[in-house]
């Protein structure tokens, strides 16, 4: 199966450098990657302190503006590709749609949503009227306000308003009455969550979290989770069934996407050496909407193949299997098995007893695999 790279549009690179207010190659400056390097390696290098109220200067919002906000896009892209069927059943009934992004930095993920909307779902974007973003950071929300004012001269985003407010996005929280809620890298950033009723109580249609994809940032939100099932909630990412997680202490779900998809981001990456493509992330889609049928999987992990056999982890939010189709057992029905990118659906049906591959984690060749492209 094939999905589209990103969704940044051809004028993506000179809107982003109107915002962030530099001239084209300028991003590559010294001064710019040595921002970009001294934020990465305090948000890393001592993630359990750094994280919460991290003081960042002028010089790193713009660096984490023109690398970070770029890259991160991708994480909601990705999650909303494989969740299309969610976003038209919760939206379907909203003829004004309006969005929140809280700890929204330069708005990161609103600006995700909305080239999404404007490329595969058209006949939404006309509804949504109205983003308020929430940021402790005035830079932030400079950077936020230059690209919202640049953004309406494109067509087809000119109706939009956009209100930035200075403000603990947590103290904002019984004030939320938007269609969409937005919630991006900003949850690992408290010493402590927000009540979790804070959150479940929101009169959304849709809520989306992503965070870092660490071991710590995901288990710390398992809480959010089981309380968002237990308002009557929907997971719809990543998790095919409202059932515990399986995913034990050693272990988390994550994903990653490329981080190499703009030219400017390959330079910007090959001047402060960095060299890994993948970027690793956690996230939680929430609505009211139905469930994805029985018998689906989330494809967890890439293909790895040994004696021609191919062995993934799947979940399907109940049960972690690291599923195995051996050599012999490969048929034109269990090729989508082979075929799926991590964070991909696949809905096995099982000649036998649909149960067990959660007892033995291997398919047949008359198990059918079919991957479910929303």
């Amino acid at each position: 199966m094939s999905r589209p790279v990103d969704y940044y549009p051809e004028w993506y690179y000179e809107w982003l450098l109107s915002g962030v207010q530099v001239r084209a190659g300028e991003e590559c400056a010294p001064a710019v990657l040595e921002a970009l390097n001294t934020f990465h390696d305090a948000w890393i290098g001592d993630a359990a302190t750094a994280r919460a109220g991290f003081p960042y200067s002028h010089a790193q919002v713009r660096a984490y503006s023109l690398f970070y906000m770029s890259i991160n896009m991708s994480k909601l892209w990705m999650m909303l590709e494989r969740s299309a069927s969610v976003l038209r059943a919760a939206l379907a009934e909203r003829s004004q749609i309006t969005i929140a992004d809280m700890g929204c930095g330069p708005a990161t993920f609103t600006w995700a949503l909305l080239l999404y909307l404007a490329d595969r779902h058209p006949e939404l974007l006309p509804r949504v009227t109205q983003v308020r973003g929430f940021d402790r950071n005035r830079d932030f929300l400079a950077v936020a306000s230059r690209l919202g004012d640049r953004l309406r001269s494109q067509q087809p985003f000119a109706h939009l308003a956009f209100v930035w407010k200075e403000t603990d996005w947590t103290c904002e929280l019984q004030h939320i009455d938007e269609t969409i809620v937005l919630i991006g890298n900003t949850l690992t950033e408290l010493d402590e969550l927000p009540d979790p009723a804070s959150l479940t109580r929101l009169p959304a249609a849709l809520v989306a979290i992503i965070e870092p994809g660490t071991r710590d940032d995901f288990h710390r939100l398992l809480p959010l989770r089981d309380a968002y099932m237990a308002a009557d909630w929907k997971v719809n990412f990543p998790c095919t069934s409202l059932a515990p997680c399986p995913m034990g202490s050693d272990n988390w779900c994550h994903f990653h996407i490329n981080r190499f998809g703009l030219p400017f981001i390959q330079r910007m990456a090959a001047k402060s050496g960095r060299d890994n493509p993948r970027h690793h992330f956690t996230g939680f889609l929430f609505s009211h909407a139905p469930t994805v049928p029985d018998q689906t999987w989330r494809v967890m992990s890439r293909l790895r193949r040994n004696n021609r056999s191919g062995i993934r982890w799947l979940c399907d939010g109940a049960n972690l299997v690291e599923a195995v189709i051996n050599r012999r057992a490969k048929s034109p029905l269990n090729q989508p098995f082979f075929k799926a990118e991590a964070g991909d659906m696949l809905r096995i049906l099982q000649k036998g007893d649909p149960r067990s591959l959660k007892r033995t984690s291997h398919l047949g060749p008359e198990d059918a695999a079919d991957i479910v492209d929303e």
